[in-house]
């Protein structure tokens, strides 16, 4: 028989039952202009594949994709919203979708959904004006807004660790930033993505998130005031000939 050393830590019962992950419908819940922006990319790509076939230039030209020509020539500047709702099939649709949720569902509530929502649609238009100045190709995809919410996930965590040698050093960042460059890599040759448009995503979303998220109203003012001054001087350069 053993008896209990009066002098040890009491026993506090058994040690409690790690909380269960949360469902994808639970996950969706938490972020729910996340989801309202994957569903409507569905839905325009059902809409797109009942007119006709989603690859198609004359298709992605009637939905709204993006191209120098389309913007500067015909100043059609709506397409540099409209082209971040448009998927080339349905792997670039599943793929960007995956993405969203994965990355989005994680800012969106540490953001707030207003905050978060004005962050993807600048960085889904930054994405696209920085391809239509850097690049003369039809194009269409989430990927720069994504990018973008990117951006945003890295400069929580710099807040959240308070110094940015601390996110130098932090390893959920430095696997973001591994993956983001093996994807601008070797992503851009197999699969001919846009790393203009990934990267005027990303910046605006960073930026934009720096300026929402600083500590101090009058910071917060400002910086929010130059990321507002970098989206626009970036918009204004795609929409006016050059």
């Amino acid at each position: 028989m053993h008896e209990q050393d009066n002098e040890s830590e009491p026993y506090l019962g058994p040690e409690p039952e790690p909380e269960a992950p949360p469902t994808l419908i639970e996950r969706a819940q938490q972020a729910p202009i996340t989801s309202l922006l994957i569903a409507i990319d569905v839905l325009v790509f059902i809409a797109m594949s009942v007119q006709g076939d989603s690859t198609e230039n004359r298709t992605l030209i009637a939905f709204g994709a993006s191209a120098r020509t389309l913007v500067l020539d015909d100043g059609e500047w709506w397409r540099l919203g409209s082209s971040m709702f448009l998927h080339i099939g349905i792997m670039h649709l599943l793929m960007n979708s995956w993405a969203a949720f994965s990355v989005g569902g994680g800012v969106e509530p540490r953001l707030g959904k207003l905050k978060y929502l004005g962050v993807y649609l600048a960085a889904g238009i930054s994405g696209a004006a920085a391809s239509t100045i850097y690049r003369n190709v039809l194009s269409a995809g989430a990927s720069g807004a994504i990018f973008g919410t990117v951006g945003a996930m890295l400069i929580l965590r710099q807040r959240e660790l308070g110094a940015w040698g601390a996110l130098v050093r932090d390893g959920f960042a430095k696997r973001v930033f591994l993956n983001v460059a093996l994807w601008t890599l070797f992503a851009s040759q197999a699969l001919n993505v846009d790393n203009a448009a990934h990267l005027g995503g990303f910046v605006i979303g960073a930026a934009l998130t720096w300026g929402l998220t600083a500590p101090e109203r009058s910071a917060r003012i400002r910086d929010t005031a130059l990321a507002v001054l970098a989206f626009a001087t970036l918009t204004m350069a795609a929409i006016q000939p050059w």
